[in-house]
């Protein structure tokens, strides 16, 4: 999948929920670039697979600013068929040295297919 772009909502816009890229493989990890100003954001992942429960887990960060990287990764979120779950995260403890979060996915089979939304907030919301 790798890249994953920030969609930025514009207050009192309404903004097309499109997703980034569709996994294919589970060797593929989902890479959300997280530069510019601000970090109020958050992942939106859709399971988009007909048979299959996913497990997402964000990759502990590995750089200054992420301070609290030590806690690790966060706890998997098994996500059902169809489901769609969303994650605010903290940048001090997920922010890779690519200015980058990461996510990894796990199934029962390689044929899941999982998209991913990174979503930043605008100032002052």
């Amino acid at each position: 999948m790798g890249a994953v772009a920030l969609t930025t909502l514009t207050i009192n816009t309404w903004t097309a929920g499109t997703t980034a890229g569709t996994l294919t493989t589970l060797s593929d990890t989902a890479e959300i670039s997280v530069t510019g100003p601000g970090f109020n954001y958050f992942i939106a992942i859709t399971n988009a697979t007909s048979t299959l429960a996913v497990s997402a887990t964000v990759l502990a960060g590995d750089r200054p600013p992420a301070l609290n990287q030590g806690q690790g990764a966060s706890s998997s979120q098994a996500i059902a068929v169809g489901a769609t779950y969303f994650i605010c995260l903290d940048q001090g403890r997920f922010l890779q040295n690519d200015d980058t979060v990461r996510i990894t996915f796990t199934a029962s089979t390689d044929a899941a297919a999982v998209r991913v939304m990174g979503i930043r907030l605008p100032r002052g919301a």
